[in-house]
């Protein structure tokens, strides 16, 4: 008699901001995706869901537009009297929607990326619903190296995530950036998470794909847009940045130094290229890469760079190029804290284009310490390995 051999496919639905044009973040949603694939015994079988626009790809239905009409309503109620209930009435409707990803799902994943977040964005919505779909198919949820953008008692969605990321069937959740702010303000009694403090995915983005450029001498010089002041409520003219911009390229002319001018791919950071290039009174070279494999194909060409984008700070270790960091999140911060490069990210009220050349050449001469690499790989991948058994109830394997 012949034996049989069952192969068993794992249902995932990974919920993340997959079509971002925020390069960084598709990143994070492919390193997680490769991470579970390498580490998770069973074959999966993905089942991917846009944080953004989440709702994007549903069929249309007249239940799909009651609930879309409804929502919309409640959202216009919700920006004229901001109340809980009114933002937990969208997320109980959204997450009748999320039904269509979760349901006949054996586990449910988020990505990560600067997600817990109430400032400017609101990822709130579709991370509440797609957990509470979750728990009501019961399908367990890991909340992966999650960022955590502080946190504000009298905001509503603050409040609704502390709810929500408490949520029983919410087993692992790992951060990489505050895991006290998480613990003490974002989970309550009810929660049963275990938690963990990580760093982000994209460290293992250089191993995980086969992309590279020929290492050249060029200095990487990485854009944002000038509105981020006025998006993150930071006290500073518009213009800030594109001075620092035009000094940076100064000083790197006079000394000799090649260099050009690169985004992650979000279209508002090239609004700001025009303002330098009329500060400056010409042309400037710019890259702007189009897909995660020209982000870490452009990037890892550089000999250092010196940018305002935390996800090419980290493709940039994951490659070994050097970096300095302009510091306009905490997220940034914590990032080159964790690596051990504190010196190498500059306060904004500080930011001096011939400091931060200075920085970054005394970078390129240390270089990054490889055993703390080790380090910060292997406590990863530990926790990759501990969230998939966490969420495998009643499985084996982990017996």
């Amino acid at each position: 008699m012949q034996n049989v051999v069952i192969v068993y496919n794992m249902k995932i639905a990974l919920l993340g901001l997959h079509t971002d044009s925020n390069l960084g973040d598709p990143l994070i949603c492919e390193t997680v995706k490769a991470l579970y694939d390498k580490y998770e015994d069973d074959a999966i079988e993905w089942k991917f869901v846009n944080l953004r626009k989440f709702s994007q790809f549903m069929p249309r239905s007249p239940y799909y537009f009651f609930i879309k009409k409804t929502c919309g309503l409640l959202n216009r109620l919700n920006r004229k009297v901001n109340l809980k209930f009114l933002y937990e009435m969208r997320v109980h409707l959204s997450s009748l929607l999320m039904d269509y990803y979760i349901k006949g799902q054996d586990k449910a994943i988020i990505a990560g990326g600067g997600i817990i977040h109430y400032k400017f964005h609101d990822y709130c919505l579709g991370i509440s619903s797609f957990i509470k779909s979750a728990s009501r198919h019961k399908v367990p949820v890991v909340i992966n190296a999650v960022g955590i953008e502080g946190y504000d008692s009298s905001n509503v969605r603050c409040l609704v995530f502390t709810k929500y990321l408490s949520y029983p069937n919410v087993k692992f959740i790992s951060t990489r950036d505050d895991i006290e702010v998480l613990r003490k303000n974002y989970l309550n009694s009810q929660s049963c998470a275990s938690i963990a403090k990580v760093v982000d995915p994209v460290i293992f983005c250089s191993k995980l794909f086969n992309i590279n450029s020929p290492k050249t001498e060029c200095i990487g010089i990485g854009l944002i847009r000038k509105s981020i002041f006025k998006d993150y409520q930071l006290n500073y003219p518009p213009n800030y940045l594109v001075d620092f911009y035009c000094q940076l390229a100064i000083s790197l002319e006079k000394k000799g130094v090649e260099y050009c001018f690169f985004s992650n791919g979000l279209a508002s950071d090239g609004d700001i290229i025009s303002d330098i290039e009329s500060s400056l009174g010409r042309k400037i070279n710019v890259v702007i890469p189009t897909s995660t494999e020209s982000l870490m194909s452009v990037i890892s060409q550089f000999r250092g760079i010196i940018t305002a984008r935390m996800h090419s700070c980290i493709v940039a270790y994951s490659y070994n190029v050097p970096a300095v960091a302009i510091n306009w999140c905490d997220k940034i911060k914590f990032w080159m804290k964790n690596i051990n490069k504190e010196y190498c990210c500059m306060e904004l009220d500080e930011l001096d284009a011939e400091q931060a050349i200075e920085l970054l050449l005394k970078s390129v001469q240390e270089g990054y310490d490889d055993t703390l690499r080790t380090k910060l790989e292997n406590n990863a991948i530990d926790m990759i390995k501990k969230s998939i058994c966490l969420s495998s109830i009643g499985s084996n394997r982990c017996l």
